[in-house]
């Protein structure tokens, strides 16, 4: 009898009562709980276990079959993080949460956000306004210096039958720098997709 109780497997520890945690079991929880939250754990959608992301995209799969999306599934304990998108350019760092999210990443997102609507719209607007400002100074500054000689050497021109008046063309250049200058700026600015 004895050499059998020996090979028998010895008992599961029964946890203990809700309300009434040993020490060891609250600390054993809360060493789980900052792991999870340190390394942002997740909960697959369909059969509830904890996965854990190390690199690549956000489509998932689980064990149990399950395909989901990493941003979409709940979090093991509520999420304090802002996160940045990766599938938009324009809105990036506009901010979002975790589905689970705590109230703390909440009030962080409203935070961020009206920092961005207070500080960061208003300097956009400005650096556009100074874009443009460039560009209009780009453009006219040639105007304005090839204006009187252009006008001078029209008569010369006309009588020499010259096709082209090189001071009206250099009036024209100002636009065309301008022009391209804010192409490119616009093209920097929205992204450029073509490979």
């Amino acid at each position: 009898a004895v050499g059998e109780q020996a090979d028998a497997e010895p008992p599961a520890p029964q946890p203990s009562p809700p309300g009434r945690e040993t020490a060891e079991e609250r600390r054993a929880r809360r060493e789980f709980l900052r792991a999870a939250r340190r390394g942002h754990w997740k909960r697959c959608p369909g059969c509830a276990a904890i996965i854990e992301k190390t690199e690549g995209c956000d489509n998932m799969r689980c064990r149990c079959g399950r395909r989901f999306s990493w941003i979409s599934a709940e979090t093991v304990v509520p999420c304090r993080k802002l996160h940045w998108r990766d599938d938009s350019d324009c809105f990036k760092y506009w901010g979002t949460t975790c589905p689970n999210c705590s109230p703390v990443a909440t009030m962080k997102l409203a935070a961020w956000r009206t920092s961005v609507a207070t500080v960061g719209v208003p300097s956009a607007i400005a650096a556009g306004a100074l874009v443009v400002g460039a560009a209009t100074v780009t453009a006219a500054v040639p105007a304005v210096v090839c204006c009187v000689p252009a006008v001078a050497y029209e008569p010369v021109r006309r009588l020499r039958r010259k096709k082209h008046n090189p001071f009206a063309q250099g009036m024209t250049l100002g636009l065309t720098v301008a022009g391209l200058g804010l192409y490119m700026c616009g093209r920097a600015a929205l992204g450029d997709d073509s490979d």
